[in-house]
């Protein structure tokens, strides 16, 4: 069965150093376990929240997600509130033939746009 998987990350100062390997470690895992038909989106927080945008898997949409988890940061406080708001939020899956969503970031000094 086809699933959605939004995982919602906590890139606040807090989890600098080892928590946060430790978190992209299993993302990666994780990723790395989808199956065709499933979809997946990363969402975090940290002084804002940002978003990957959701993507249908497949190679490359993995190869993105990946990038954009390596270049995930420790910094700033803990806005647990509108990274849950924007996971929750209605996603809309991108067309069968495409693999990539736009990027959306809700705070501009969020260091990932």
């Amino acid at each position: 069965t086809p699933k959605h998987i939004t995982f919602v990350i906590d890139t606040s100062s807090s989890m600098a150093g080892l928590k946060l390997k430790q978190v992209k470690e299993a993302l990666r895992h994780i990723l790395s376990s989808l199956n065709p038909g499933d979809s997946f989106n990363v969402v975090h927080y940290g002084y804002g929240a940002s978003k990957l945008g959701t993507m249908r898997y497949s190679g490359t949409a993995v190869r993105k997600a990946r990038k954009y988890i390596n270049n995930l940061v420790a910094g700033g406080g803990t806005n647990l509130d509108e990274g849950l708001k924007m996971a929750l939020s209605r996603h809309r899956l991108p067309p069968r033939t495409s693999h990539f969503s736009h990027h959306n970031s809700v705070h501009d000094g969020c260091p990932l746009k």
